[in-house]
């Protein structure tokens, strides 16, 4: 399993466009979301979560006025690839410059994309995704976490417990900076910001859950 090293990260870049990086006006973070949606059995996608989605990717946009790098996998599915172009081109063309779309073909990792963020956003169903952003040090969101069953299920709703992780779920308006737009959803548990072992402690749960063991819930 070869993880993001951050020495590496710090040497990697991202071709971005002239109008994405210097979109004037603009006070939020960059925010990498990481779609992969690929088959998984465990993990149950329906077209409306995806529309749900695209709607809270619009509220980055809108509302927190937040720049979105954009990719899915090589594995996704052509029908939410189709959907997922099909509504890039419905956004407004004074919001289109917050917005980049990285073709999937176009990467052979992430690296390049982590780099040129602040917050990573990734699907639930990914524990490879999901690690990758969690050693990349970047406060880490997962998308779609009601939708797992079994050990998927453990896997995220463990990280979520111990603070490594939050669940996607912008807010509606701005908040208080003692909040987090990102997980507008109540109480959180306290984030756990040690990363200096991160990449090793989450491989080894990604093994377990490869294995078919059950991640324990005490971190």
């Amino acid at each position: 399993m070869n993880l993001i090293d951050k020495s590496k990260l710090s040497q990697s870049s991202l071709d971005l466009p002239p109008s994405f990086r210097d979109s004037s006006g603009l006070h939020g973070p960059t925010i990498a979301v990481l779609l992969s949606l690929a088959s998984e059995t465990n993990f149950k996608w329906t077209t409306d979560d995806l529309k749900r989605t695209f709607k809270h990717i619009e509220r980055l946009l809108k509302v927190h006025e937040c720049r979105v790098i954009l990719t899915c996998s090589q594995e996704t599915p052509l029908t939410i690839r189709n959907a997922l172009e099909s509504w890039l081109q419905s956004i407004p063309k004074d919001r289109r410059n917050q917005i980049h779309y990285v073709i999937p073909e176009s990467i052979s990792s992430p690296e390049g994309i982590l780099a040129s963020a602040t917050h990573v956003a990734v699907t639930a169903d990914s524990t490879m995704l999901t690690s990758e952003s969690l050693a990349s040090g970047r406060p880490t969101y997962i998308i779609g976490h009601n939708r797992c069953t079994g050990t998927l299920e453990q896997f995220n709703r463990n990280l979520i417990d111990i603070g490594r992780v939050r669940m996607f779920m912008p807010s509606r308006a701005i908040i208080a900076e003692s909040g987090d737009f990102m997980s507008d959803i109540g109480e959180h548990p306290e984030r756990n910001e040690e990363y200096v072992d991160e990449a090793q402690e989450v491989a080894k749960k990604v093994r377990w859950l490869m294995e078919g063991h059950a991640v324990s819930r005490t971190g």
